[in-house]
């Protein structure tokens, strides 16, 4: 009886065969047949960053390779697959989930968002901040996600437009707001919806700036990092929420 080759080793022939060997010359890319995992058991390899909705009770993983994997109730594990056109979404450096909403908000190296549709297990959207992503936040019941990037500015991201995919909104906040002075922009280092207002952000940046701001006006209420120190904040304050 003749020995079958191991599995590993008839992929790999098959991989040959199919994308660089004989058969595939003179075929164009939609004769050609092209490999990639749709199943995968197991926590991942490599994971750099992880979501929790506490609500629905779901963990997703992001991955140095990009793939996303999310984990539910009673051992329901899911590899997310992108499907969209274009470049694949390279490492995920920031992740969060639209509690209660099914939707899983993920940043990429590159400066790529993208919005995954959970119970489909593919991607909605793939959008651009052209800056990288330093961070990612989406208060509870809440239709938007507040991004940070690495230039200093705060984009407002609408999940639910209405008919349309996600798309960023024309707001945007920099932190030339909070630091006029400065020379150089610092990166967003956290963003946090105020759980009582949600016209109010705390925001914190890298050189140290930690201001709470009103959104619709885009103003100062409270300088939590120059109260302490030289004693100046806004001639009337807002009481912090």
């Amino acid at each position: 009886d003749s020995v079958c080759p191991p599995p590993a080793a008839m992929l790999r022939g098959l991989k040959r065969i199919v994308q660089g060997g004989e058969v595939a010359k003179g075929l164009d890319d939609g004769q050609r047949v092209f490999l990639a995992q749709v199943v995968h058991f197991g926590f991942p390899c490599r994971a750099r960053c992880i979501a929790y909705d506490p609500i629905q009770q779901l963990l997703a993983v992001g991955t140095q390779d990009g793939n996303v994997k999310v984990f539910g109730r009673a051992g329901i594990e899911h590899l997310l697959s992108c499907g969209l056109r274009g470049d694949r979404p390279g490492p995920v450096t920031e992740m969060a989930f639209a509690s209660n909403k099914f939707i899983l908000v993920t940043a990429h190296e590159g400066g790529k968002v993208v919005i995954w549709d959970v119970p489909a297990r593919r991607a909605r959207s793939m959008l651009h901040a052209h800056d990288a992503i330093t961070c990612v936040h989406v208060p509870i019941a809440s239709d938007f996600a507040f991004i940070g990037t690495s230039v200093g500015l705060i984009l407002v991201l609408d999940l639910q437009p209405g008919g349309r995919g996600p798309v960023f909104s024309s707001f945007t906040l920099g932190h030339e707001l909070v630091a006029p002075s400065a020379v150089e922009s610092a990166s967003v280092q956290a963003l946090a919806l105020s759980p009582a207002d949600a016209t109010r952000i705390l925001a914190a940046w890298s050189d140290g700036t930690l201001v709470l701001l009103d959104l619709p006006r885009k103003e100062i209420l409270w300088d939590y990092s120059r109260a302490h120190g030289e004693g100046v904040v806004p001639a009337e304050p807002a009481v912090p929420t």
